[in-house]
């Protein structure tokens, strides 16, 4: 695990190991597991052995023969999970909702959707650069000869939607050109300009409109939005300062992340 969890439950003295290859020591860490892969899940993570290691390793009776009566039932895996995580009472009632609602709506969809709801859902969980990497894993296996281009412009969307919320304007403004090349959406157009206004390069923007023939007007609405937040915010000047930082490779951008780390941790406590 990649993540720091507080378990109240005594840890097993023998793990549960996933299809992955993962090991599992608490009902704690299998509710994280399960937040975490929801793309990778399928019917036969309902099995006997996982209720075996319930019963016997988490010491959780009841439940286990909860599971196991859902398994004889041949009930739907957004149940199955649903009954383990709220008989844990690890994650919140909302959580555990959100999860089982979006493995009842990946039923039955094909590999590349499921993929992809399972990125979009890490940006919406703020797990920015773990969307990144599953965004750029996904583009690298689709095939664009046969893949819609509205699809794969959407998945390059999204990709610097992500690269944008850690500050990462070349990247995300990148990502924008690949997807409005291939979507045509006037958004990722948009969102485009507005990376290029947030890093502070006004040159790439002049050079943008003509290429794209941009009216003087649509950038001054860009613009006028950049503007408008950032009289409300100052995250949008911090995050031009923090990119020009790591754009010209300064060790301070180092420094800086550590001590964002640090006051997240001390807040976190």
């Amino acid at each position: 695990m990649s993540e720091c969890i507080l378990c109240c439950s005594p840890l097993a003295a023998s793990p549960y190991r996933t299809q992955e290859g993962i090991r599992i020591f608490s009902p704690e860490e299998l509710s994280f597991y399960l937040a975490t892969h929801i793309q990778t899940l399928d019917e036969t993570f309902m099995s006997l052995e996982l209720c075996q290691w319930i019963d016997t390793q988490a010491g959780m009776h009841e439940l286990a023969q909860r599971l196991r009566r859902l398994i004889r039932d041949k009930a739907a895996l957004h149940v199955f999970v649903g009954t383990l995580l709220f008989g844990v009472g690890y994650l919140s009632r909302q959580e555990v909702q959100e999860i089982t609602g979006t493995i009842a709506a990946l039923a039955g969809k094909g590999i590349g959707e499921r993929q992809k709801m399972a990125c979009d859902r890490m940006v919406a969980l703020g797990r920015y650069q773990e969307a990144v990497n599953m965004y750029r894993n996904l583009l690298s296996e689709l095939s664009e000869a046969t893949t819609n281009p509205r699809i794969v412009g959407d998945l390059y969307h999204n990709m610097g939607t992500a690269y944008s919320r850690i500050f990462f304007y070349k990247e995300a403004g990148e990502c924008f050109e690949k997807a409005f090349q291939r979507n045509a959406r006037q958004v990722s157009l948009r969102a485009m300009f507005s990376s290029y206004y947030l890093r502070g390069d006004l040159d790439m923007v002049e050079i943008q409109r003509q290429r794209y023939h941009v009216t003087e007007e649509t950038l001054e609405s860009v613009a006028s939005g950049i503007r408008d937040l950032a009289k409300s915010t100052d995250l949008v000047s911090y995050g031009v300062k923090l990119n020009h930082m790591k754009e010209a490779g300064s060790k301070e951008v180092v420094r800086e992340l550590h001590r964002l780390e640090e006051v997240y941790a001390r807040g976190a406590v």
